[in-house]
């Protein structure tokens, strides 16, 4: 039995020393602009010349009261470049807070430092409610973020859009 289990800790040390098998929480946010924190639980940087998909809820943001979103959720996609110093981001936004909805989508390039994260530079272009917009503050990082524990009306106890079940 000593045997085997000694086999296994030098695949263990190999899995745990590549830096592409790590996951952690990802999140994105807008430095200048405001609006939450978005995370990807037990997400990861790809590899070089590979994507993942993203699943993505929001925070917010602890720099204060500007970076209040809308407890709204993501979906998107993230991939790392051939060369492995860029991350392309795209993520679809709805948020669930009104009055009115709120919807973002966009598309962003951001520089990996040496390979890693957190992000040095990024821009993104996309569209908010129907308006074009491009921001050049976007950081991509690690993080430890729980999903917020709200109430399940949240999302229809605030004014706003209204689903009837009309015939």
């Amino acid at each position: 039995m000593t045997r085997s289990r000694l086999t296994l800790l030098p695949l263990l040390g190999i899995a745990f020393a590549c830096p592409t098998a790590a996951r952690a929480d990802l999140c994105f946010r807008y430095q200048k602009s405001g609006g939450g924190t978005l995370v990807a639980k037990n997400a990861r940087l790809p590899a070089p010349n590979a994507c993942e998909s993203l699943a993505m809820f929001e925070v917010e943001g602890k720099e204060g009261p500007s970076t209040k979103g809308l407890e709204g959720a993501a979906t998107g996609s993230i991939c790392t470049d051939v060369a492995g110093a860029t991350v392309i981001f795209h993520y679809t936004y709805d948020g669930c807070l009104g009055p009115g909805s709120y919807f973002e989508s966009a598309t962003c390039r951001l520089k990996l430092q040496n390979g890693a994260l957190p992000t040095t530079f990024g821009g993104c272009r996309g569209k908010a409610n129907q308006s074009d917009f491009h921001d050049d503050s976007a950081i991509l990082s690690t993080c430890d973020m729980q999903v917020p524990n709200d109430t399940a009306a949240l999302c229809v106890i605030r004014p706003g859009f209204s689903h009837d079940d009309k015939d």
